[in-house]
């Protein structure tokens, strides 16, 4: 899928300056340079839907991943913030945010069996979300059943992770 794999799991201990910067740049800075030049258009359009992809990292963290955690929190703040401020042209901004998801970027940070086993264990329905559960999250945002959405976030996530969890 990519010629060189993303580098989600960027320490935020790293000496280096420009630590986590491509992952901001990629995850943040692309959604948001996008979002303005469809909404140049939709704006004269006087109508449109924007959706954007965030994650649940952006929601609650994740250890070893802070510049992609902080990206995608920054998705789902632009996703509120446009979602409001262009309401009024007709336009709906909504995000969709996957959990753990079998792709190959993912299988690539947990590359053993046994990692998968311990991610799916932290979700609630046991597994990792296959991508086209996540496809189907985006169609509905996408579609007129969601006229009524603007600045929302759909979690596709599994369950909500909770810290007392029953084993």
């Amino acid at each position: 899928m990519w010629a060189t794999p993303p580098r989600w799991t960027t320490s935020s201990r790293e000496p280096s300056p420009s630590s986590g910067g491509s992952t901001l740049r990629t995850n943040l800075t692309g959604v948001f340079l996008f979002s303005q030049a469809v909404g140049r258009v939709m704006i004269r359009q006087q109508s449109g839907k924007i959706v954007n992809v965030t994650s649940v990292a952006g929601r609650s963290g994740a250890r070893g991943m802070a510049p992609y955690a902080a990206a995608k929190a920054g998705v789902t703040a632009l996703t509120q913030s446009l979602g409001a401020e262009w309401a009024k042209y007709g336009i709906t901004v909504n995000a969709v945010a996957p959990g753990p998801t079998e792709t190959e970027g993912v299988l690539e940070v947990w590359k053993t069996p046994a990692m998968i086993a311990q991610a799916s264990r932290e979700v609630p329905l046991q597994r990792l979300a296959r991508p086209e559960e996540v496809a189907w999250a985006v169609i509905f945002v996408a579609s007129d059943a969601a006229n009524f959405m603007t600045g929302e976030t759909l979690y596709v996530s599994g369950g909500p992770r909770v810290a007392n969890r029953e084993d």
